[in-house]
């Protein structure tokens, strides 16, 4: 799935836009639902998205009933009153209200009309931190099943009491847990890419042969690892220098979390900034891989961690951008930022940021299109 639909913002999303998703051929599933016509049960949909991992309606968009793809663009009769309707419907049929992103987005229909007729209604449901929500008139607890909302079991209804609850302290969530396992290093400095679901997910992914080697194969493209410890609740994967130390690390845990850890490049006590900022972006294409497996495509939390035990001086390659040395006044950086699953397809803005509160830390500030340079030139 790839497509910025999902976390582009509402005064962004066009005809054009979805008519450039519907090229993709994604087919309907866990977050996207296409409808020709307006449904009589919208809410269904609304409220089973707003359980499970959110997702997208787009009605006026027909597909093949074979593939669940779409297939065409008639759009709906263009009127008034659309996005109050569906407004209206979310109020009177569930509980606790939900407020999905709304919009009409209008075209015209042939060449020769003078005005727009015909429009796509795009709704965005986000993953609700107050469910279960239920339907009113039934009292059902609806989820998104692949492609189908399903009455929630037993099971499920108290995972997503828990959700709630645990939104109570979502700032607490939202950081990611560091705990790997401590690295004994030739060097004075190493450093950690961590990356997990906002809300811990509930053992969704089985340690078995098959996945292991997939997820192996993954890994090395991130680090090379030569030693596999596949465990009941996680898959540690591990390198060894020529006296036995650890030197590269990693683990991929049942409940999402997804951490790497390495020793940094430091040349002459400078800490080069491109290859920690390549390191993380080769992270998250492995989370990239490795998520779907898991049947999760909602919120991260993304964490670049570097410990030294001295002050370190940011270094660029032939000093470019800088003047004079640049100094982290601490032994430890710490970059944290929550993005949507999507985000992974398409993260040169996670990667601006990124470099741009990596150089605060140095006392470095550098102009926006200096920025976007540095993140071109990394994502090449």
């Amino acid at each position: 799935m790839s497509s910025g639909i999902f976390t582009l913002e509402l005064s962004k999303i066009t005809i054009e836009t979805i008519r450039a998703f519907r090229e993709q051929g994604i087919a309907e599933g866990l977050r996207v639902e296409y409808k020709e016509d307006f449904p009589q049960d919208i809410e269904r949909t609304i409220c089973a998205f707003a359980n499970s991992e959110g997702g997208i309606i787009l009605i006026g968009v027909q597909t093949d009933r074979n593939t669940n793809k779409p297939v065409s663009i008639p759009g709906i009769e263009l009127k008034s009153g659309l996005e109050e309707k569906v407004v209206n419907i979310c109020l009177s049929h569930i509980s606790p209200t939900i407020m999905p992103e709304v919009k009409v987005c209008d075209f015209k229909s042939s060449p020769d009309k003078t005005e727009s007729d015909r429009a796509v209604l795009f709704i965005r449901v986000h993953r609700s931190y107050m469910a279960p929500h239920y339907l009113i008139n039934t009292n059902e607890i609806l989820v998104r099943v692949h492609n189908r909302n399903s009455r929630a079991d037993l099971r499920t209804i108290e995972a997503l009491i828990n959700r709630r609850e645990k939104a109570k302290s979502a700032p607490e969530q939202i950081t990611p847990y560091l705990g790997t396992k401590e690295i004994t290093i030739a060097t004075d400095v190493y450093q950690s890419v961590v990356i997990c679901p906002v809300f811990p997910l509930d053992n969704r992914i089985h340690f078995n042969k098959e996945n292991n080697e997939r997820l192996f194969n993954v890994v090395n493209n991130v680090l090379t690892l030569t030693t596999s410890k596949p465990r009941p609740w996680h898959l540690e994967l591990l390198s060894y220098d020529s006296s036995g130390r650890i030197t590269r690390y990693c683990r991929v845990s049942r409940n999402g979390r997804i951490a790497f850890q390495r020793t940094a490049t430091v040349e002459n006590s400078r800490l080069y900034m491109y290859p920690s900022i390549r390191f993380l972006m080769k992270a998250l294409k492995a989370a990239r891989e490795i998520y779907p497996h898991f049947g999760f495509y909602g919120e991260l939390a993304v964490g670049l961690i570097i410990v030294g035990t001295q002050n370190l001086l940011l270094g660029f390659p032939a000093n470019r951008y800088l003047d004079r040395d640049y100094r982290c006044e601490k032994a430890e950086i710490f970059i944290n930022r929550t993005i949507q699953y999507d985000e992974l397809f398409n993260f040169k803005e996670l990667i601006q940021d990124i470099i741009n509160e990596f150089c605060l830390y140095f006392g470095l500030e550098l102009n926006k299109e200096i920025i976007s340079e540095i993140a071109d030139e990394l994502m090449n």
